[in-house]
């Protein structure tokens, strides 16, 4: 399945609304039966990816307008932490909160005002995201935390809605590459993302109701922790 992440270094450094980076950020989706490829807007599930992104770019660039920008994001679409249990892979599950995990809105807004000192300006965006009004219900979907062995994959089953747009995101911590599969419950190849990257993200729009099969696989020589989102 055609997944294509079509964001500029531009639109993701530029501080401005979430829609309008966001839509930077759009991806091109396609159905096998019957074929159709069409853009569509940016899932939350697709933004807090695109968060995720900008959070591993803030740290290693030490660039706060980046990570003042991911807590936007996160801000904007809260997330419902979940358990999942695996039907294979490691057995590690981790018992982290949102908050635990260093990337929670105010942990990322305590590194972006360290990193702008007295830069008035990136200050007062900081404060400005802190006190945005969340939506009052969850609606970056749910997310939960594991581990993926060295050169072996986690397996889960999660079902999705038919003629409703499935987002599945993983978000891991940038030690190795890894890749994200879907199947069906025919065993058919729904949807793949193997970017060289751990940040990886697959939408489709299901036929029918049913329960899906997403493999995350590790190619690296460690254990990777990573986040797994879905709407």
């Amino acid at each position: 399945m055609l997944n294509r992440k079509i964001i500029t270094i531009t639109a993701i450094l530029a501080f401005t609304t979430v829609t309008i980076v966001a839509n930077a950020g759009q991806k091109l989706i396609t159905m096998i039966d019957p074929i159709m490829v069409f853009p569509h807007s940016p899932s939350p599930v697709s933004q807090l990816q695109l968060a995720g992104e900008l959070i591993a770019y803030g740290d290693s660039k030490k660039d706060p307008m980046a990570l003042i920008l991911a807590a936007k994001i996160k801000k904007a679409n809260p997330e419902k932490l979940v358990k999942r249990k695996k039907l294979a892979g490691s057995d590690y599950i981790s018992d982290l909160t949102i908050d635990d995990y260093g990337n929670s809105v105010n942990a990322i807004l305590v590194r972006a005002r360290k990193l702008s000192g007295k830069n008035r300006a990136l200050l007062a965006m900081a404060d400005g995201v802190e006190k945005m009004t969340s939506r009052g219900s969850i609606s970056g979907g749910d997310a939960s935390f594991s581990r993926v062995s060295a050169k072996s994959s986690d397996i889960y089953s999660l079902s999705f809605k038919d003629s409703e747009l499935a987002s599945v995101g993983v978000d891991g911590d940038r030690g190795t590459n890894m890749d994200l599969f879907v199947t069906n419950e025919k065993g058919e190849d729904i949807c793949k993302d193997t970017s060289l990257t751990d940040n990886l993200l697959c939408e489709w729009i299901p036929l029918r109701t049913e329960k899906f099969t997403i493999e995350i696989k590790n190619h690296g020589n460690s254990p990777n922790k990573y986040v797994l989102r879905n709407n």
